[in-house]
C-alpha cells in the first residue's frame, strides 16, 4: 500500500511540475460539467416558447342558421384562437397559403376549416348526421418534436369544439327536460285525476258489466217494448176524461212531486235505518276522539268557569273580611261561616288550576318539540342549499311560532310557581301557628319550575337574537345558532319530563288536602287567622287568578284555531244522535204511509198531474209528438241496441283487458315511482347538468415527487452522462501506464502501478462529480430535493464509472476506450434517460437492466425528485458491485494480460496512424 501511495504522489508531482499539464487537468475537471450545464440550461423550459411555433389557420366556414340564429363555428374558432398565445397562430387568407406555407417550412403546421363545417355540425338535428372535419397539415421533417406540439394544438381544437357541442346539446336536452318537469308538475293534478279515473273504472268493471248485461236484456225484451209502445199509443184516448177532472185536482196535483220525493226518500231512509244508526255511532265516536285537545279544551273551560266564579266570590268577600277585621266577634262569625269554607273550596280550584296549567305546558312543550323537529329538517336542507331564501323564510316562520310557545311556557310556569309558593306559605303559616313542622314538599317542584322558566327564557332570547341577526349572518353561523337553540329546547323537554317524574298533580293534591285539614283546625284559632293567615290570602288569590287568566287566554286561542271540520263534526253529531229516536220514528211513519195509502192515490193523481200542470192542448200535442217520436225512433233504438250488443261481444273484452292492464301499471307506478322526486330530477339546473353531460368525469392529478422545470428533470441524465464522458476524456488524455526508469520498474509491480494510477483517475472523477453537482445547484439553480445525497450519489457514480472505464482501458488500451464509447452509445438509448425504455426497441429493453448508466440515472433521479429508499438502495448496490467487480478483475488480469496488449499496441503503432 505504501508503494501505491508513493506512485500516486509521484503522479501529482509530475502534474503540478508542468504548467501545461496542470492547465489540462483543470480543463478536464471543468469540461464535463460544462457539457452537463449547457444541455440542462438549453432544455430548462422548452415549452415556454411554443408561441413561436407558427401554425397557419384559415376558416372558410360559411355558417348556417338554426332556430333563426346565425351559427358560424369557424368564425367563433378564429376569434378564440386570436386570444390564445399557447401556440403561434397565424391567420391567412386562403387554403393555398396554408398548404404551401407548411410545405415550405414557413409554418410548422396548418389548420383549415371547410365551408360546410357549421352546417355539418348541425346535421344531427334532422337525423342525417355528417361529421364535420377539420383539415390539419403538418411538416414532420422540420423537427421531431414540433409536430407533436402542433398535433396537441389540433387535438385541443377538436376537443374544444366537441365539448362545446356536447355542452350545448346537453343544455338543450336538460332545458327540455326542465320544461317537461314543469309541465308535469303543472298537469300533475290532471294526470292524477286521469289515473284515478282508470283505477276507479277498473274497480267499477263489475258494475259496468252489469249495465252491459242489462243492455243485452233490453235487447231481448224489444218485443215487450213494442207492446208497451202500442199501449202508449192508447193513452190519447184518456185525454177528454183528464180534461174534465183537471180543474178540480190541479191544486192537489201541484204537491205530488214533493210528496213523491219525500215518500221515495222515506223508503230509502227506512231501508238504511241500520246504516243511519251506525253512522250516528261512528259520528259520535269521531266527534269524541277527533282530537284529545278538544276534550281537554272543554274540560278546562268548564273548570276555569267554575274556578273563576269561586275566586270572584272570594275576592268579593275580602272587603267584608277587612271591614270586620276590627271586630273580633263579627270576624269570628264571618270567618267560621264564610272565609274558611271559602278557602277550603278554593283549594280544589288551585288543584284544578295547577293540573290545567301543567296540561297547557305539556301541550306547549310538545308543540316546541314538533317545531324543533321541523327545524332540524330545515337545517339539513340549509346545509345542502345555504343560499336558499325560501328555507330562511320557513325557518323564520317556525322561530316566530316557537317564540310564542316559549313565552307561554315562561308565563304559565311563572304564575304556577308563584301559586305553589303561596300555597306552601299558607300551609307553613297555619302549621307554625298550630305548632306543627313546616313543609318543603313543594320546593322540589318550585325549583324545577324555576329551572324550566330560566331555560324557556334562554330559548326565547336565542330566538330573538337569531331573528334579529338572520339577514347579516352566514349560513354556517345560522346553523350553529339553530343547533344551540335545539339543544336548549331539548333541555325544556327534559325539564318537563323531570316535572312529570315528580308527580306534580298527586303531590299538589296531597299537599292541598293537608292544607284543607289545617284550615279546619285553624278555625279554632281565629285570632291567628286574622293576624297572620289573612295577609297571605290576597297573594294566593291573585296568583291563582293570574294562572286562570293565562289558561283562559291560551284555551281561547286554541279554541279559535280549532279547525272548521271539528266544529262541523260536533254539530252534526249533536243533531243526529240527540234526535236519533225522533228521526227513526218519523222515517218509519212516513214510509208506512207512503207504502200503504199513497201508491193508489199517486197512480191516479200522476196521470192527471201530467195533463193539468200546463195547457191541456199543448200536453196533448206534446204527448202525441212524443209517441210519434217513440214510434219513429224505435228502429234507431233497435239499431243502437244491436250496435251495443256487437260492441259487448267484440270490443268490450279488449277494452276491459286494456283498462285492467292500465290499472295494474298505474298501481305499480304509484308504488314504485315518486312523482315529486321525478319532477325534482327533471327540474334540475340545466347548466350544471349540461356541464356534467359534456364532462362526466373530472381528472384529479396527484403529482408524486414534483420537479418544477424540465431542465431539472433532465439534469440526472446529463449529470450521469458528463461523468461517463469525463472518464472517457481522462482515459484519452492520460495513460494508464506509468513512465518509470528501469530501476523503478523493478521497484514497483504492475499491480501496484495499476492501483496508483487508478487513485489518480478516481480523484479526478470525484472532483468532476463535486464540480458538476455544485454547479447544478448553485450556478444554474437546478431543483434538487436531497442536495447532500445528490452530491454523494454523483461521487459514488464517479467511483463506479471510473472503475469500469479505467479497468477497460488499463486492460485493453484503445480497445477498452472503444468499449467505453460503445457502452456510452448504448446507454444514451437503452438506459431510459430521456424517454421511457419501454418506448425503445426490444434490444434496448433487453440490455437496460445490465447498463450501469441505468442505475446511475435512476439513483440521481431519486435525489432530485425525492428518495424512494427501496429503489435507491438497489441502485447503489448495483453501482458499487459493478465498480468493485471491474476494479478487482483489472487487478487480477493486469499482470497476465498486459504483455499481450503491449504486442497489440506495437502492432497498431506500425501503421504510423494509431498511437
Amino acid at each position: 500500500m505504501k508503494k501505491i501511495l508513493q506512485l500516486f504522489v509521484l503522479d501529482w508531482k509530475r502534474i503540478f511540475k508542468s504548467p501545461l499539464a496542470t492547465l489540462l487537468f483543470v480543463a478536464l475537471l471543468i469540461l464535463p460539467a460544462l457539457y452537463c450545464w449547457f444541455n440542462v440550461w438549453a432544455l430548462w423550459d422548452p415549452y415556454s416558447n411554443t408561441s413561436d411555433l407558427k401554425i397557419a389557420v384559415y376558416a372558410e366556414d360559411t355558417g348556417t342558421k338554426f332556430d333563426d340564429k346565425e351559427i358560424n363555428v369557424g368564425k367563433e374558432l378564429t376569434s378564440q384562437l386570436k386570444h390564445n398565445d399557447k401556440l403561434g397562430w397565424t391567420f391567412v387568407s386562403n387554403k393555398h397559403t396554408v398548404t404551401e406555407g407548411v410545405k415550405s417550412g414557413k409554418y410548422y403546421a396548418g389548420i383549415y376549416v371547410p365551408k360546410n363545417f357549421s352546417k355539418d355540425l348541425l346535421t344531427f338535428v334532422n337525423g342525417k348526421v355528417t361529421k364535420p372535419k377539420l383539415e390539419y397539415y403538418v411538416n414532420t421533417k422540420i423537427n421531431a418534436v414540433a409536430p407533436k406540439i402542433t398535433d396537441t394544438g389540433a387535438s385541443t381544437l377538436q376537443t374544444t369544439i366537441s365539448d362545446e357541442f356536447q355542452t350545448t346539446v346537453g343544455k338543450t336536452l336538460v332545458t327540455v327536460l326542465n320544461k317537461a318537469g314543469i309541465d308535469l308538475q303543472n298537469n300533475l293534478p290532471m294526470l292524477q285525476r286521469f289515473a284515478s279515473l282508470i283505477t276507479e273504472t277498473n274497480a267499477d268493471l263489475p258494475t259496468i258489466e252489469g249495465y252491459l248485461n242489462e243492455i243485452q236484456t233490453v235487447k231481448q225484451k224489444l218485443p215487450e217494448l213494442d207492446e208497451k209502445l202500442d199501449q202508449a199509443n192508447q193513452i190519447t184516448k184518456f185525454i177528454p176524461e183528464i180534461n174534465q177532472f183537471s180543474t178540480k185536482l190541479i191544486a192537489a196535483n201541484q204537491y205530488l212531486p214533493l210528496v213523491d220525493n219525500v215518500g221515495q226518500m222515506s223508503l230509502q231512509a227506512q231501508q238504511n235505518i241500520p246504516n243511519i244508526k251506525n253512522a250516528g255511532t261512528l259520528l259520535n265516536n269521531a266527534d269524541s276522539n277527533f282530537d284529545n285537545a278538544a276534550e281537554t279544551l272543554d274540560t278546562s273551560l268548564t273548570v276555569l268557569q267554575q274556578s273563576s266564579t269561586l275566586l270572584t266570590k272570594l275576592e268579593a268577600a275580602m272587603p267584608d273580611i277587612k271591614q270586620f277585621s276590627q271586630d273580633a266577634e263579627s270576624l269570628t262569625t264571618y270567618t267560621k261561616g264564610s272565609l274558611i269554607p271559602a278557602l277550603k273550596a278554593a283549594l280544589p280550584v288551585v288543584d284544578s288550576t295547577v293540573k290545567s296549567a301543567l296540561s297547557i305546558v305539556q301541550t306547549t312543550v310538545t308543540d316546541v318539540n314538533d317545531l324543533s323537529s321541523q327545524l332540524i329538517k330545515l337545517i339539513n336542507e340549509l346545509q345542502n342549499d345555504p343560499n336558499s331564501a325560501q328555507l330562511k323564510q320557513d325557518i323564520e316562520a317556525i322561530l316566530t311560532n316557537m317564540a310564542e310557545d316559549t313565552a307561554t311556557i315562561t308565563r304559565v310556569n311563572t304564575s304556577l310557581r308563584n301559586t305553589l309558593q303561596n300555597v306552601e306559605d299558607v300551609y307553613n303559616q297555619i302549621a307554625q301557628n298550630a305548632g306543627l313542622p313546616q313543609s318543603t314538599l313543594l320546593q322540589p317542584i318550585i325549583s324545577r319550575l324555576d329551572t324550566l322558566i330560566d331555560t324557556a327564557k334562554s330559548s326565547n332570547q336565542l330566538i330573538q337574537d337569531i331573528k334579529e341577526n338572520m339577514p347579516q349572518i352566514s349560513a354556517d353561523e345560522l346553523i350553529s345558532k339553530l343547533n344551540n337553540l335545539i339543544t336548549v329546547n331539548k333541555q325544556i323537554s327534559a325539564g318537563i319530563d323531570q316535572l312529570n317524574a315528580l308527580n306534580i298533580a298527586g303531590t299538589v293534591s296531597d299537599f292541598l288536602d293537608k292544607t284543607a285539614s289545617l284550615l279546619a283546625d285553624a278555625s279554632k284559632s281565629l285570632q291567628t287567622v286574622n293576624s297572620e293567615l289573612l295577609p297571605l290570602v290576597p297573594d294566593l288569590l291573585t296568583n291563582t287568578k293570574t294562572v286562570l287568566n293565562q289558561l283562559t287566554s291560551f284555551l281561547k286561542k286554541v279554541q279559535t284555531d280549532t279547525p272548521i271540520i271539528k266544529s262541523a263534526l260536533h254539530g252534526a253529531n249533536t243533531l243526529v244522535n240527540d234526535n236519533m229516536g225522533t228521526i227513526v220514528s218519523g222515517i218509519n211513519a212516513l214510509a208506512n204511509l207512503y207504502k200503504g195509502d199513497y201508491p193508489e192515490l199517486k197512480l191516479k193523481l200522476t196521470r192527471l198531474m201530467l195533463l193539468a200542470q200546463n195547457d191541456l192542448p199543448r200536453i196533448e200535442r206534446e204527448l202525441t209528438d212524443a209517441i210519434n217520436l217513440a214510434n219513429e225512433k224505435m228502429p234507431e233504438v233497435k239499431a243502437g241496441l244491436a250496435t251495443a250488443d256487437k260492441f259487448i261481444k267484440e270490443d268490450w273484452p279488449t277494452l276491459k283487458a286494456g283498462i285492467q292492464k292500465g290499472s295494474k301499471i298505474l298501481d305499480k307506478v304509484e308504488h314504485t315511482v315518486d312523482m315529486d322526486k321525478l319532477i325534482k330530477l327533471l327540474k334540475r339546473d340545466a347548466n350544471k347538468e349540461a356541464n356534467f353531460l359534456a364532462n362526466p368525469v373530472e381528472l384529479e392529478t396527484n403529482t408524486l415527487y414534483p420537479i418544477p422545470t424540465y431542465g431539472s428533470q433532465s439534469a440526472p441524465f446529463y449529470t450521469a452522462l458528463c461523468i461517463w464522458v469525463g472518464a472517457l476524456l481522462l482515459s484519452s488524455v492520460i495513460s494508464t501506464d506509468f513512465v518509470l526508469s528501469d530501476k523503478q520498474k523493478k521497484q514497483y509491480s504492475k499491480r501496484q502501478q495499476y492501483f496508483a494510477r487508478y487513485l489518480t483517475f478516481l480523484v479526478v472523477g470525484l472532483t468532476q462529480a463535486i464540480i458538476v453537482t455544485l454547479g447544478n445547484m448553485f450556478l444554474i439553480h437546478a431543483y434538487v430535493a436531497s442536495p447532500v445525497w445528490f452530491v454523494f450519489t454523483t461521487m459514488f457514480i464517479a467511483f463506479a464509472f471510473f472503475s469500469v472505464l479505467y479497468s477497460l482501458v488499463a486492460l485493453f488500451g484503445n480497445i477498452g476506450k472503444g468499449i467505453g464509447i460503445i457502452i456510452l452509445v448504448l446507454s444514451i438509448s437503452g438506459a431510459g434517460g430521456n424517454f421511457p425504455v419501454v418506448l425503445s426497441g426490444k434490444f434496448f429493453q433487453a440490455i437496460n437492466p445490465f447498463l450501469p448508466f441505468t442505475y446511475a440515472v435512476n439513483a440521481l433521479r431519486e435525489t432530485v425528485g425525492g428518495i424512494y429508499w427501496n429503489n435507491f438502495r438497489l441502485d447503489w448496490l448495483f453501482l458499487g458491485g459493478v465498480g468493485l467487480l471491474f476494479l478487482i478483475i483489472g487487478a487480477i488480469l493486469i499482470t497476465a494480460i498486459h504483455p499481450w496488449i503491449e504486442r497489440i499496441h506495437k502492432s497498431a503503432q506500425k501503421s504510423m496512424i494509431i498511437h
